[in-house]
């Protein structure tokens, strides 16, 4: 077994644990952790590469930060959880980078000339072709950055989570 498996098993016994410890003791650590992921959002947009994608970093949520009880997920929205016009979904695009592709038309009703006497419309122009976009990570060294402190940060929580469970028997 690798030790990356058996830190995950080990995490996730020590996650059951506090699953079954009191609230109040605990609550110390979902709060840690949800800061933890605050971190990594705020260098984030610090990193981000031009203005636009940092307010849009900022002022819609392009982040979405779940916690899970003592598990928290981050990572960018998607088009399927976010209505079309809600959120940008750009944010992935710049960190991952885009591949080569076509701009085809999505809606043929927005470019769309009747022919005389027909009643169906024609789709005009071909939308024209994208060359794609070199990735420009801002996320990833954010989280790489913080993970020292947010490790720090977490474990100081945890250890005083279970001395409080050991005082309290």
């Amino acid at each position: 077994m690798s030790a990356k498996a058996n830190n995950r098993r080990q995490a996730a016994r020590f996650r059951r644990l506090l699953q079954r410890a009191p609230e109040e003791i605990t609550k110390e650590v979902k709060g840690e952790m949800l800061e933890a992921a605050y971190a990594v959002q705020f260098s984030a947009i610090k990193y981000a590469p031009y203005p636009e994608l940092k307010r849009a970093l900022a002022d819609k949520q392009a982040i979405g930060i779940q916690s899970n009880g003592f598990k928290v997920v981050m990572g960018f929205r998607t088009k399927s959880q976010l209505k079309r016009n809600d959120v940008d979904y750009e944010p992935a695009w710049v960190e991952y980078g885009t591949k080569p592709h076509s701009l085809k038309r999505r809606d043929n009703t927005i470019s769309v000339k009747k022919r005389k006497g027909s009643g169906t419309g024609r789709r005009v122009g071909s939308g024209g072709f994208h060359p794609g976009t070199p990735a420009s990570p801002f996320m990833t060294p954010a989280a790489e950055i913080n993970r020292k402190e947010n490790r720090r940060r977490v474990g100081d929580a945890v250890n005083k989570a279970v001395k409080r469970m050991v005082r309290n028997g």
